[in-house]
């Protein structure tokens, strides 16, 4: 992970239990491992691609504000970031199995593919 995270705050290993409690299944090993290092925080690299189109990671979302946040989104995504224009970067789930990241844009209600990791979307932030 080459980027810098600024305003990263501590998190209790015990909270990615408790969401995968109430999610009921378990959140990508990768982003559960980096977690600790970049929660709630702002990339210094924060540009990334949905196709052709440029997109921004504004924070990683607090993980236990996931829930609250769920409850605008379809089915089957969990919003793990935001950008500065109530947009959510996500992790698409179908019965209960991770499957992309993707970027939703709350103005027309779509999901856009972005990776297919969240370490991939790391790297690909520019």
């Amino acid at each position: 992970m080459n980027n810098q995270w600024k305003y990263v705050e501590n998190l209790n290993a015990g909270k990615i239990k408790k969401l995968e409690d109430f999610l009921g299944f378990e959140l990508p090993s990768d982003y559960k491992e980096k977690l600790p290092y970049i929660n709630r925080g702002k990339p210094e690299k924060y540009i990334f691609k949905t196709g052709n189109k440029e997109c921004v990671l504004d924070y990683m979302i607090d993980i236990d504000e996931i829930p609250k946040f769920m409850k605008n989104l379809p089915e089957g995504l969990i919003p793990f970031a935001t950008d500065p224009f109530g947009n959510f970067i996500c992790f698409k789930y179908e019965k209960d199995k991770f499957q992309e990241i993707v970027f939703y844009d709350h103005e027309t209600d779509k999901y856009f593919s972005v990776t297919k990791s969240f370490s991939d979307f790391l790297e690909s932030l520019y």
